[in-house]
């Protein structure tokens, strides 16, 4: 299996580098047939202290942890006991500096192995699979916007108000607390000749791309060459002058040999003509049905008014012809007012998601923006 790793990173406008990322070792053929090839990459949390320490230091832990994996241990084991080994050294770095809380990085991971792709992640660094044709999104953002899309599914509140709401990209997990809030994890299973085509990239980066460049666009500069393809989209992120533009860092990894993107060919000549012909005969025949129906019933007199009953007979209502009287005019009825409901302040507790944890909220109340705002969760502020 021929794997093939690429990647490219831009400070942006920031005055501090704080991403961080790293490749497992390729050459050890020993290890890569049962621990595969492992790709890694973290954001600090640039609006809290030691952002930047804290990426480097997640990397470093989790690249050593997984290097342990043994033969009997499986790829979903190793990438979970790296994870939250990662995390207790972040947490360990933050309580020597009395920094919990204000300390933390994201982090996803993923394996290529003969068996298929395996992934794991804390935070709202994204990884994406692509064969060259679509771009498909792998893993979840750990940000309070979620909780507020439920709430709006719910009925509990209004969605002009959850996408205004200030703290929707607030982190609901990350490493470096105590315990990691959300973990998500997934697999593919299968060999990666069996996944996509003959191949398939994997595509791991921070939110400094995909925040400045949509899918569409990622897509589009596509290339089967890692390295080109990493590159290409942080040129073209950069190329983009956002005045805050956050750091950005991407990680491409090819297995097998993913074919290059296909362009749809232009309809032919014939083809356009063709359809031309089928539009002006559908508009003959719609014409033609349209003069049939607008001809008048032969067995109705000519004038006579055909008049629609819009609720049931009354002895009291006034003829066809002889609108109702001023004393008779029905009065509509007067609406009750609506009376506006909120809910209680969120606990402390209620603020942080966990992956088994749904949201309580009470059912067919209206829920006040103000509501809705986290205790625990923690602003990207000057994200790195």
């Amino acid at each position: 299996m021929k794997i093939r790793p690429g990647n490219h990173q831009h400070i942006g406008t920031r005055k501090e580098q704080q991403d961080a990322f790293a490749f497992s070792d390729l050459s050890d053929a020993a290890f890569v047939r049962h621990a595969g090839m492992l790709a890694l990459l973290a954001d600090g949390m640039g609006g809290l202290k030691e952002g930047g320490e804290a990426s480097r230091l997640a990397i470093r832990a989790f690249l050593e942890s997984y290097a342990r994996k043994t033969p009997e241990e499986t790829i979903d084991e190793a990438l979970d006991r790296s994870l939250r080994e990662a995390n207790d050294a972040v947490h360990t770095f933050a309580a020597a500096r009395d920094l919990v809380g204000n300390c933390g990085t994201t982090l996803v991971a993923a394996v290529v192995h003969k068996s298929g792709v395996y992934w794991t992640s804390a935070g709202d660094s994204r990884l994406y699979m692509t064969d060259g044709q679509s771009l498909t999104p792998l893993t979840e953002d750990h940000i309070y916007a979620r909780k507020l899309e439920k709430a709006v599914e719910k009925g509990i509140l209004d969605e002009k108000d959850a996408l205004s709401h200030p703290e929707r990209e607030a982190l609901t997990s990350y490493i470096g607390d105590e315990e990691i809030a959300i973990v998500g994890k997934g697999s593919l299973a299968g060999s990666p000749e069996g996944l996509p085509g003959n191949g398939f990239m994997l595509l791991l980066c921070t939110d400094g791309l995909y925040k400045t460049l949509s899918e569409e666009k990622m897509l589009e500069v596509y290339s089967p060459d890692p390295g080109k393809w990493a590159r290409t989209l942080v040129d073209t992120a950069v190329s983009e002058n956002i005045p805050s533009q956050d750091n950005i860092t991407v990680l491409c990894l090819a297995a097998g040999d993913p074919a290059p993107r296909r362009r749809r060919p232009a309809p032919r000549k014939k083809t356009v003509a063709i359809i031309a012909v089928v539009a002006i005969l559908l508009l003959l025949a719609g014409g033609v049905l349209w003069r049939l129906s607008s001809r008048t019933d032969p067995e109705m007199p000519t004038g006579m008014a055909v008049q629609e009953e819009t609720g049931t007979a009354s002895s009291d209502q006034p003829g066809p012809h002889q609108p109702p009287t001023e004393e008779e005019s029905p009065t509509p009825p007067e609406k009750p007012a609506q009376q506006e409901k909120t809910l209680p302040e969120p606990s402390k507790s209620d603020s942080v998601v966990s992956s088994k944890e749904q949201v309580r909220l009470p059912a067919k109340e209206k829920m006040s923006l103000s509501s809705f705002s986290p205790q625990e969760t923690h602003r990207k502020g000057e994200r790195g």
